[in-house]
């Protein structure tokens, strides 16, 4: 009895050890695998961390510019922008009056330069 559970036990043992060999084969290449992955994850949150650095790096230049040119972009909006819109407006008064001057030239070039000369003398 003893020798039959020694036996068992060894068995036991060399089935675990097999068992043990089949796991490591596996779960190296798996293990190889994962820490690709982390190295590759860790080179990413890297890249990553640096991408914030320079995205805020370029936010407080813009914020920068924006402070500097305050004045000057509320002058721009406050009067340059009606100015220029009023500007739009007579210029467009402007071409419909050349408009209108042009299409009667084009009509009557003599009429439109020396006035009517149908009319004639006045006979005395």
């Amino acid at each position: 009895m003893l020798r039959d559970a020694a036996t068992d036990i060894r068995d036991a043992a060399n089935s675990i050890g097999a068992l043990t060999d089949k796991f490591g084969t596996r779960v190296d290449p798996f293990l190889d695998t994962t820490e690709k992955t982390i190295a590759s994850v860790r080179k990413s949150l890297a890249d990553v961390g640096k991408a914030a650095v320079t995205i805020n790096q370029i936010a407080e230049s813009a914020q920068g510019l924006v402070d500097d040119n305050r004045g000057p972009i509320r002058d721009f909006s406050q009067s340059v922008l009606y100015e220029f819109t009023q500007f739009l407006s007579e210029a467009r008064i402007l071409v419909n009056s050349l408009t209108r001057l042009v299409n009667r030239i084009e009509q009557d070039p003599t009429n439109f330069l020396f006035g009517d000369s149908q009319k004639g003398v006045k006979a005395q």
